[in-house]
């Protein structure tokens, strides 16, 4: 019982502490409103209208419906995403920024928090805020890769758009003569040395074989010749 109490400790001090979890403290998504029958009715009617209107590519009226669909539901965050996006093919930049931060003030999910990223992206490149434009592009990667989002970027920023490819090759450390080599190079060398050396030694003098040629030591302490 107390190994199991301590395994669920450390899961959670890792997530909390994990990089892709950071932010500032988002406020959290009330719970769903219980509505009278006749709000239900005016719910309905509002999300029927929101994407009639969008499919008539009539944006700001659409936009106007999915306002009040998060107004008789708080809880459906996605509505208040959705009216931003329909402000922003509207082309009214003020409005579809002011909503999809509304949104994104909340703990949304992260394939909502991406969509509004990437929304919020797109109104600073038609504004020329190419920082603000690259950061938001950023984060909409950090929370729901997309091909759509690292392409933008890309054309911003190549680097940023290469580093956050999911499938990027990561590059071998080295040349080393000797794996200790390698382990006293890292910035923690006593834990970075796995305990068996020998082993991987043994595994480096193999692929060593000849006299001209170094064995090259990948990042996970894995010997790989060259």
């Amino acid at each position: 019982m107390i190994r199991t109490l301590s395994l669920i400790a450390t899961l959670a001090i890792a997530v909390a502490s994990s990089p892709a979890l950071a932010g500032p403290p988002y406020t959290p998504v009330p719970p769903p409103a219980k509505l009278a029958a006749a709000d239900k009715a005016k719910l309905k009617a509002a999300l029927k209208e929101a994407k009639q209107k969008s499919s008539k590519r009539a944006h700001a009226e659409s936009a106007t419906a999915w306002e009040r669909v998060a107004a008789l539901q708080p809880s459906m965050m996605k509505a208040l995403v959705e009216a931003g996006y329909e402000a922003l093919q509207a082309g009214d930049l003020d409005r579809a920024e002011r909503l999809t931060k509304k949104a994104l003030g909340f703990a949304v999910e992260p394939r909502l928090r991406g969509a509004g990223e990437y929304n919020l992206a797109i109104v600073a490149e038609k504004r020329g805020d190419k920082p603000g434009a690259i950061a938001a592009y950023q984060r909409s990667l950090a929370a729901r890769h997309t091909r759509a989002a690292r392409e933008a970027l890309g054309k911003l920023d190549p680097a940023a758009a290469a580093a956050a490819d999911p499938v990027r090759p990561k590059p071998l450390d080295g040349p080393y003569k000797t794996l200790e080599e390698w382990c006293a190079k890292q910035p923690d060398h006593q834990g970075a040395c796995p305990s068996d050396v020998g082993e991987f030694k043994d595994d480096c003098d193999v692929l060593n074989r000849s006299a001209a040629s170094r064995c090259y030591v990948g990042r996970e302490g894995v010997p790989a010749y060259p």
